[in-house]
């Protein structure tokens, strides 16, 4: 959900239910998986890879992830109403998808 929230698209394409099942299985997502996508900070960067981590003892569990500076931060503030209406488009042209 929340690459597809920064990025209006799915990070594993909507195919068949198992096509997309074999590739969340088989993927390998870090940190360096997003770097086509440069409006992305560091933070969500990292955010996003400590969720999709492959094995699980590297992937951060829910109580670790709200910790994440990424959530913690309060930059509120600093989100502009461009932002905002960015963040709006996509999910709705992640919903015209599926």
């Amino acid at each position: 959900m929340t690459f597809m929230m920064l990025t209006g698209t799915f990070l594993f394409p909507m195919e068949d239910a198992k096509q997309v099942y074999k590739r969340i299985k088989e993927s390998n997502i870090t940190y360096d998986s997003f770097t086509n996508y440069p409006h992305l900070s560091h933070d969500s960067k990292d955010f996003m890879a400590k969720c999709l981590a492959k094995k699980s003892s590297d992937r951060w569990d829910a109580k670790d992830l709200l910790k994440h500076p990424w959530l913690t931060n309060d930059k509120r503030a600093e989100i502009d109403e461009t932002t905002k209406k960015e963040i709006l488009m996509n999910l709705k042209k992640c919903h015209a998808k599926s």
